[in-house]
């Protein structure tokens, strides 16, 4: 079971110092809560001069001084601070110039089971993730249930778990493994009565034959985050995120088979998405894709390529999910502008020849007035698709279906234009009202999310399928057919 859960609260007392001072110890608790991240209180302090930072400090004026490490050690367990703020430190005594005698700092990740000597170490050989959804998203499972009659007609029941075996993926020197994990039964008893329950849980381990820091870690997790989150539609946040240290095998006798297996470390840190490990997980029917749809080394292949391409429509779209609600207008911006990155990776063809364009700039340019040519010079169109012609193509290339969601093609792109560029150019619509900008704006993400699922090799079928049964592109389609067919004004 996973130790630090993201979606929890935690607690460690213990001692706390700069690694530039390790016999300068203080006192302390470390908390962690979910809303608010990792707060240091210190009983006590270090003395630190505004003037003179040292290596371990660093002093922005007018700020509070910012630590690049703390390190720890609670429990036995060894801990390192990264990216540490200090909020306050109080001295009690009238021009009293030492150690503080209370101190409170932030810290924007907390590595639970090592020390490090800077944040950046590329010392990390892997790292798993506990993802939200994944489990049902894998619809692998080795929990049975059995109803049934013995032999003397009573009736029987009884739930069963046979490990799953693991699904594997060579990309490159990188190697993904989806594994499961079950647990023993579990027995409850209560004035109710009894429970027995059963657990498993699906997560994900990336390792590499090239070691990679805490943040080169970390992306590649929230990486493969984005692949469960883009193919359900739905925020899907990060339970719990191990890193890998290499295995020690000094610290055991020959034959002890820890001596092979890599040492665990625990990122703590505060998730822009908050998991939440007890809500009902969604169900197959709300994937637009699971992996009954992929085999899982062909998916992970086409998603390192697919992630990379198109990264800004990715995060762009994706960034709708994760921070949801907000002003219409900023969704539409965001939208229209992950469609038009995305068109852009394509890398489509020129509207016209290369030469041709040249020879038409030049003869536009020679017939202008020495004084005007810098401003017709940069108001003259580039050699590539306009924006409406972008929309129109990303309307089109999954194929047929499209049109349940976006009937009339010529109309929405119109729509999208006209609104990201009088809201970029002026600051306002005028020509739309808020309902219309909402329908842009979910018709647009709904476009940009199936392309880039059939980018991913998601079937066609199943992205068919998803416009009726997944309920987010489902209401896409009541938005595009309300407002983007031929029939309506």
């Amino acid at each position: 079971m996973d130790k630090y859960l993201l979606s929890d609260s935690h607690e460690w007392s213990g001692h706390w110092w700069l690694p530039s001072a390790p016999d300068d110890r203080v006192a302390g608790v470390l908390s962690f809560e979910p809303d608010d991240g990792l707060t240091l209180r210190l009983i006590g302090g270090w003395s630190i001069d505004y003037e003179e930072p040292t290596e371990s400090v660093i002093v922005t004026a007018n700020r509070m001084p910012q630590a690049p490490l703390i390190h720890g050690v609670s429990r036995g367990e060894l801990i390192t601070l990264a990216d540490v703020f200090f909020t306050k430190m109080e001295r009690f005594r009238v021009g009293h110039r030492g150690p503080a005698d209370s101190t409170i700092a932030h810290a924007e990740t907390a590595l639970v089971g090592c020390h490090l000597d800077d944040a950046d170490s590329t010392v990390f050989e892997g790292a798993i993730a506990t993802i939200e959804n994944m489990s049902s998203w894998s619809r692998l499972s080795g929990m049975r249930s059995e109803v049934g009659r013995d032999d003397d007609g009573r009736r029987t029941s009884g739930i069963t778990n046979v490990q799953v075996g693991p699904l594997v993926a060579e990309i490159g020197d990188v190697t993904a493994t989806l594994f499961h994990m079950l647990w023993l039964p579990q027995s409850e008893f209560t004035r109710w009565g009894t429970r027995e329950s059963l657990r498993e849980t699906a997560s994900l381990q990336i390792t590499s034959g090239q070691p990679r820091s805490l943040a080169g870690w970390t992306e590649e997790l929230r990486s493969a985050g984005d692949l469960i989150s883009l193919c359900g539609l739905t925020a899907c946040g990060l339970l719990s995120i191990r890193l890998l240290l290499p295995a020690t095998p000094e610290r055991y006798r020959e034959g002890d088979p820890r001596a092979s297996v890599r040492n665990e470390v625990y990122v703590v840190q505060k998730r822009i998405t908050q998991p939440n490990p007890t809500a009902s997980a969604l169900e197959a029917r709300h994937f637009v894709v699971t992996l009954d749809d992929f085999d899982f080394e062909t998916l992970m292949q086409r998603w390192f390529e697919v992630r990379e391409t198109f990264s800004a429509a990715r995060g762009m779209i994706l960034g709708l999910k994760y921070v949801p609600g907000g002003y219409v207008e900023t969704q539409l911006i965001a939208a229209v502008a992950a469609a038009e990155s995305m068109h852009r990776a394509l890398a489509p063809a020129s509207p016209i020849d290369d030469d041709k364009y040249r020879r038409l700039r030049k003869l536009l340019v020679d017939a202008t007035p020495p004084e005007l040519v810098t401003w017709v010079r940069d108001r003259l169109p580039r050699n590539e698709p306009s924006l409406k012609d972008r929309l129109l193509d990303l309307a089109r290339r999954p194929g047929e279906f499209m049109s349940t969601l976006v009937p009339d093609a010529e109309k929405w792109a119109r729509a999208a234009r006209t609104s990201r560029d009088q809201l970029a150019h002026t600051g306002e619509t005028k020509a739309q009202s808020v309902e219309q900008m909402a329908a842009v704006s979910e018709v647009t993400a709904a476009v940009v999310a199936l392309n880039l699922l059939f980018e991913l090799g998601a079937p066609i079928d199943a992205l068919a399928e998803a416009l009726s049964a997944q309920p987010d592109l489902r209401i896409a389609c009541d938005f595009g057919q309300e407002n983007f067919s031929s029939e309506t004004g």
